[in-house]
C-alpha cells in the first residue's frame, strides 16, 4: 500500500512539474483516439452506403435481359426463357399488333407465322407456342446434324467410333479421344460423345 501511494505521489509530482509536456501528451492521446473513431465511423458509413446502393440497384426484383433472354424468372417464365419485352406492346392491351411488331424486326419477320388465329394480333399464348415450335425445330436440326456427323465418323457402321476412325475422319476428335472415351474401352459411343459435348458447353457457359 505504501509503494502504491509513493507511485501516485511521484506521478502527480511529475505532472505538476512538467505541466506543458503532460498537456501535450494528453492532447496527443485524445487526438489519436478521435482519429481512430472517425476513421472507423467513415469506413462503416461508406460500407453501408455502398450496400444500400447495390441493394436498390440490383435488388431481388431486378431482372437482367440481354437479347430478350432473362437472367432470372420473369413473368412466370423460367430463368433464361426468351421473352418479348413489354416495350413492343405500346398500347398496353396485352397484344402486339403488326405496327407494334415493327419495333422488333425478327418478330415482324415471323408475324404471320406466329399469328395462329389470323386476327392481326399476337397474344402471349401465340408467342409461347411459336417459341416452343422453334425450340423443337432447332433441337431436331441439331440432332440431324449430329446424326450426319456421326455417320461420317463411324465408317464401319458398328455404332461406335474407334481411335483409327477418329484419326482418319476427325483429327481433332482423335486428340481428345481418351478424355471422351469415359469407360476406356477404346471406342466412343454416341452417349459418350453427347456427354462430352454437354460438358464442353457447360464449362463454356461459366
Amino acid at each position: 500500500m505504501k509503494l502504491y501511494r509513493e507511485v501516485v505521489v511521484q506521478a502527480l509530482g511529475s505532472l505538476v512539474a512538467h505541466r506543458f509536456r503532460a498537456a501535450l501528451t494528453m492532447m496527443g492521446i485524445a487526438g489519436g483516439i478521435v482519429t481512430v473513431v472517425l476513421l472507423m465511423a467513415y469506413g462503416t458509413g461508406f460500407q453501408h452506403a455502398l450496400m444500400y446502393g447495390f441493394r436498390n440497384a440490383f435488388s431481388e426484383g431486378t431482372v437482367v435481359a440481354s437479347g430478350g433472354q432473362t437472367s432470372m424468372q420473369a413473368g412466370g417464365e423460367r430463368s433464361g426463357r426468351r421473352i418479348v419485352l413489354k416495350q413492343a406492346d405500346v398500347d398496353g392491351n396485352g397484344l402486339i399488333s403488326r405496327d407494334e411488331a415493327k419495333a422488333l424486326p425478327r418478330l415482324a419477320k415471323h408475324f404471320d407465322e406466329i399469328d395462329a388465329n389470323r386476327d392481326g394480333q399476337l397474344s402471349k399464348e401465340e408467342l409461347h407456342a411459336f417459341h416452343e415450335k422453334m425450340h423443337a425445330q432447332h433441337a431436331q436440326e441439331r440432332a440431324q446434324r449430329m446424326a450426319e456427323h456421326w455417320k461420317k465418323l463411324d465408317s464401319d457402321g458398328d455404332g461406335r467410333v474407334s481411335l483409327a476412325e477418329a484419326q482418319a475422319n476427325a483429327p481433332r476428335l482423335a486428340q481428345h479421344f481418351q478424355q471422351i472415351d469415359a469407360n476406356g474401352d477404346g471406342f466412343i459411343t454416341p452417349e459418350e460423345m453427347k456427354a462430352a459435348h454437354q460438358g464442353h458447353h457447360g464449362r463454356a457457359g461459366k
